[in-house]
């Protein structure tokens, strides 16, 4: 075997001498040919060649027994065994990226959050190689086994045209310092390839990285398609299509599964996430962040790093450094500077769950944090999201906001915080209805009336309704109504009297203009009462549209005030701004209608081409005419003409309409009807627009006869 290894060596300088000039030549000299013999014994040393193998520090890959497993698809570890068992779907594109890598540099790492896929694709790669290359599998390695791997890789004579490689499936739990060694002994051994897989987090532990090729496992479409038609072909999943379970997942693998299947998966994944940072106490603070991160994640909420500092009590470095990782694991986003958001509301809401399996901290005080991390915009969807999935008590959730607004004399803060009560209100009340036997009497197809019925208050003021509707839409408007456990009504009752007083009167027009807003059909607090007793100043140099939303958001909360605040603030040079401000409006008039104090304001509708529709301004200036002058009943206004006449024809004139207050709500009571509009709708529609197409098509395919008979006729 010393021989025809020398005869090997001696063939391979004669053929590449016979491209050099002859001062060139190379040749094997007395040490190199020393070197090669001892070289040959020693891979003939039987016990050294079996060490690696025998000692469990690696395996040759079997590509060849199937490894059938009926829940693969609802994750698993893949191994090579789930190839020769056709249960792994190509990806071609990543594939190929690793294939090149392993060309260009001989060592690739394939990185990617938990869950990606990054073991498949891996294995994927090494089973389209199996033909060319000799795959060995590390199962544990150490400083003390690399001799072993070393003889391991001398044994197998590994050269270019019959190399040999070495496959290690997550490097950063099985050893970072061990891939760092491998890639140190492969780039000294020519025929020797490296492959393996680590996540997105443990990437900055790798000592070899500028020497490896990096390759990203992304999901694709080709992908989801693939796991859907295979588990969809199992019944292992419900949903009609994969499609809109895909872009729901917004690309992530583990949410896209569970959304299919409700498996396991993604919830042993985290698991393993969140237990490394409660076993290590130098990783706490990325805990807290996380816990912190997951409650605002469930509402699609941001987090201020700086003021999550503050309240963590940690430097802005530190937080940075936990965040770093966190980022890096796909546990947290951070879609622009010092903004931490939850990567996705389903890994969010498991988080939230595996971060709180053990005590302290509890939920209560991480939502807390979290509530003094956010910035005021988001304490709306926060606020909302935690009462309404009855994350907490509502009285929790109204001790963190008042513990915030007592110290932050901030009305944007307090509308937001309020706003999102009144969110959690809804869908309770929402809850509360769906339930009530008289919406369980009804067919499907009239729940939505008699909700349109309930909102509007119209529930017995229409004759001729279906008794089981008006039961189910009068039901709805004693739901609705204001109630002294509203949680809003309950968070001005906590907060002192002091505070409350202090976000209404140094609040500015448009800031009091939410904060009214967010207080229709609550009962007003003797706090809010006094406060809102004198009309700031400010308001009169406010814009006029702004001036008429606070006044039409206050004559809704309670229309005596709204009066008071008129004439203080002048109730006759309101009324004059709309002719002097509003493009096209005439002068403003009052009188008596049928007992009804009407204000009146005709517009010029004289350049058709230059104004917006007739019937839509009219509307408008009605609109701001009830909202400037709450002591009005009702509001008339006409679209006429250069002479004064109505426009349009005699017998019908484009625009001439007479309001009363209740036909024509300020838009803060529109807005909330909405809410209660969209949450029934949400709740009676179907679960998923694939199922709505499905119902769809059985509707249609079940006219099909009938209309094929009627056409016949």
């Amino acid at each position: 075997m010393c021989f025809a290894e020398l005869l090997n060596r001696v063939g391979r300088l004669a053929d590449a001498n016979g491209t050099l000039p002859a001062e060139r030549y190379a040749g094997l000299s007395a040490s190199d040919t020393g070197r090669i013999i001892s070289e040959v014994l020693g891979a003939m040393d039987v016990d050294a060649m079996a060490r690696a193998t025998l000692d469990g520090v690696c395996e040759p890959v079997d590509f060849l027994t199937p490894l059938p497993d009926a829940n693969f698809y609802f994750g698993v570890d893949v191994q090579p065994g789930h190839l020769a068992a056709g249960l792994v779907a190509e990806r071609p594109a990543g594939r190929l990226g690793i294939m090149r890598g392993l060309e260009e540099r001989r060592a690739v790492l394939v990185v990617g959050p938990s869950g990606a896929g990054k073991s498949a694709l891996m294995w994927e790669a090494a089973h389209a190689l199996r033909h060319t290359v000799r795959w060995f599998r590390v199962r544990r390695a150490e400083a003390s086994d690399m001799p072993a791997v070393r003889q391991l890789m001398r044994t197998f004579r590994a050269s270019k045209d019959s190399p040999l490689g070495i496959v290690m499936d997550d490097v950063g739990r099985s050893g970072p310092e061990t891939w760092g060694a491998l890639v140190g002994e492969a780039m000294s051994e020519p025929g020797v390839v490296l492959l393996g897989s680590i996540r997105e987090e443990d990437v900055a532990l790798i000592a070899e990285r500028a020497r490896v090729a990096e390759v990203r496992a992304e999901p694709d479409d080709e992908l989801a398609q693939r796991l859907w038609e295979e588990l969809r072909g199992k019944g292992k999943t419900n949903r009609l299509g994969w499609r809109e379970p895909w872009t729901s997942s917004k690309g992530l693998l583990l949410e896209y599964v569970h959304m299919l299947t409700q498996g396991r998966r993604m919830e042993a994944v985290l698991r393993d996430q969140v237990a490394d940072r409660a076993l290590d106490r130098e990783r706490a603070l990325e805990l807290d962040i996380l816990r912190c991160g997951a409650w605002a994640g469930t509402a699609d909420a941001e987090l201020d790093v700086s003021r999550l500092a503050d309240v963590l009590g940690v430097p802005d470095h530190d937080v940075a450094r936990a965040l770093l990782r966190l980022v890096n694991e796909h546990l947290v986003r951070s879609p622009t500077a010092g903004v931490v958001a939850g990567l996705h509301r389903l890994r969010s809401e498991k988080l939230l769950q595996l971060t709180h399996e053990t005590a302290p901290p509890t939920p209560t005080t991480s939502f807390a944090w979290t509530v003094a991390g956010v910035p005021a915009k988001d304490l709306e969807p926060l606020v909302a999201e935690s009462v309404s999935e009855g994350h907490l008590e509502v009285p929790i959730v109204v001790k963190s906001l008042t513990c915030r607004l007592e110290q932050e004399r901030d009305a944007l803060a307090l509308a937001a915080a309020l706003r999102g009560l009144g969110t959690g209100r809804v869908r309770s009340g929402v809850d509360e209805w769906l339930a009530a036997p008289e919406v369980d009497a009804l067919p499907r197809t009239q729940i939505g009336v008699a909700a349109v019925l309930g909102i509007g208050g119209a529930d017995s003021g229409i004759s001729g309704l279906i008794p089981d509707v008006q039961a189910a839409a009068r039901r709805l408007s004693q739901i609705r109504g204001p109630r002294v456990g509203d949680p809003r009504h309950l968070l001005v009752e906590t907060m002192s009297d002091e505070a409350v007083s202090a976000h209404i009167e140094t609040a500015g027009a448009s800031s009091m203009d939410e904060i009214l807003a967010s207080l229709v059909d609550v009962p007003i607090s003797d706090a809010v009462q006094s406060a809102l007793h004198d009309a700031p100043a400010r308001l009169v140099d406010a814009d006029l549209k702004r001036v008429a939303s606070v006044l039409g958001s206050l004559s809704a909360i309670d229309r005596r005030v709204a009066c008071r605040w008129a004439e203080t603030l002048g109730q006759e040079d309101l009324l004059e701004r709309i002719r002097k401000e509003v493009a096209w409006a005439g002068a403003v008039s009052f009188r008596q209608e049928d007992e009804m104090a009407v204000v009146c304001c005709d517009l010029w509708y004289v350049a058709p081409s230059m104004q917006d529709e007739a019937n839509a301004a009219v509307v408008e200036l009605c609109e701001l005419l009830l909202s400037l002058c709450p002591a009005a009943d009702a509001a008339r206004s006409r679209a006429i003409t250069a002479s004064g006449g109505a426009a349009g024809a005699p017998e019908l004139p484009l625009a001439d309409k007479r309001i009363p207050r209740k036909n024509l709500p300020p838009p803060c009571v529109v807005q909330w009807n909405r809410r209660w509009q969209e949450q029934i709708a949400r709740r009676v529609a179907s679960p998923s627009y694939s199922d709505y197409l499905t119902r769809g098509k059985a509707i249609l395919e079940a006219l099909h006869p009938a209309l094929e008979r009627k056409r016949a006729f």
